[in-house]
């Protein structure tokens, strides 16, 4: 039905609706539910709890970050492997260069 719509043309040969479409589009990219954005704030309300309220935007973040690669990969703070390579980027020698 939409195709049809948006390819209808006049007598001059120019579509009916032009901007029918990029509207379409946009519309559909929109999302058709919540639970995204309330999966985020359950993560966040259980990073962030009464004891550690003073946890600032930056910190909790990276912190939502790091547990969604995490996750995303299959891994855990426990299973997951560090090479040595960021760990001698940090020695004294290379942090104040």
């Amino acid at each position: 039905m939409w195709i049809d719509i948006c390819t209808q043309k006049n007598s001059s040969q120019n579509f009916l609706f032009p901007h029918l479409s990029s509207l379409l589009s946009t519309v559909r990219c929109l999302p058709h539910s919540n639970a995204e954005s309330e999966r985020i704030f359950s993560m966040l309300s259980d990073i962030k709890s009464k004891k550690r309220n003073k946890i600032g935007v930056d910190l909790l973040n990276s912190m939502r970050v790091v547990r969604t690669s995490l996750k995303a990969r299959g891994e855990t703070s426990r299973t997951m492997s560090v090479d040595d390579r960021p760990i001698n980027l940090m020695s004294g020698k290379q942090l104040y260069v």
